[in-house]
């Protein structure tokens, strides 16, 4: 029976989680499958991948095919270089003491290398935050600004509406003084007008009173004339 490495799909959609399996090369992708040797979640920063590296080094050793992709996780995880280094013991070209040192060795830079890696991610991880972080504070800041800005413009159309106001009722003030400076206008002059009326009465009274008097005197000496002459007359 042939034998695939293969990954077996599970997860939801757009977040996709395999399984490492060894299965009947003749078996579905996703079908029945001979032994689970560990999983690989692509979706982490780096990859995560667990492995049983002595299952998956039995398979291999033993004939099993894995598929392109079940290939590149073997090779990252230095498992196709350790069944290259059994094989060599096997064939008697080098000591297992050997082999496994030059597993130690490669295992070591890989290691090396994976922790570069992840303080490298950390590095983008840490300045992706810190420029998320300025960008709020940038935003917090003009947010502030526009607040400021909203809140002097309020203020001076609340100025402005206060000046019209002002305007307005000193306009009026004016309105009502100039009015009521009218109305006393109005009324010194009626008061004037009705002096000067009953000044004028007075001296029309006291114009006829007078000549009434003259009137009465010129009558009073022509009655005198008249006796005068009946005594005349009489003598």
């Amino acid at each position: 029976m042939a034998v695939k490495i293969r990954l077996q799909r599970g997860g939801r959609k757009n977040a996709p989680f395999y399984r490492i399996v060894a299965a009947d090369a003749r078996a579905p992708r996703d079908g029945k499958f001979i032994k689970k040797l560990g999983t690989y979640n692509p979706n982490t920063n780096p990859r995560t991948i667990t492995i049983n590296k002595e299952d998956a080094l039995y398979y291999l050793l033993n004939g099993a095919q894995p598929t392109p992709t079940a290939k590149s996780i073997l090779s990252d995880e230095g498992i196709l270089l350790k069944k290259h280094l059994q094989i060599g013991v096997i064939k008697g070209k080098v000591s297992q003491v050997d082999a496994d040192k030059k597993f130690e060795k490669w295992e070591k830079e890989k290691n090396a290398k994976l922790e570069q890696k992840l303080k490298e991610a950390q590095k983008v991880k840490a300045k992706a935050k810190q420029e998320v972080k300025t960008q709020e504070t940038k935003q917090e800041v003009k947010t502030q600004k526009a607040k400021q800005e909203k809140k002097q413009e309020e203020a001076k159309e609340s100025n402005q509406e206060n000046e019209k106001q002002e305007v307005k009722q000193k306009e009026t003030k004016a309105q009502e003084s100039n009015q009521e400076n009218e109305k006393q206008e109005l009324k010194q002059e009626e008061t004037k007008t009705q002096e000067t009326k009953k000044e004028n009465d007075k001296q029309e009274l006291k114009q006829e009173e007078t000549k009434a008097k003259e009137s009465n005197q010129e009558i009073v000496k022509e009655n005198k004339v008249q006796e005068s002459k009946k005594e005349n007359e009489a003598k």
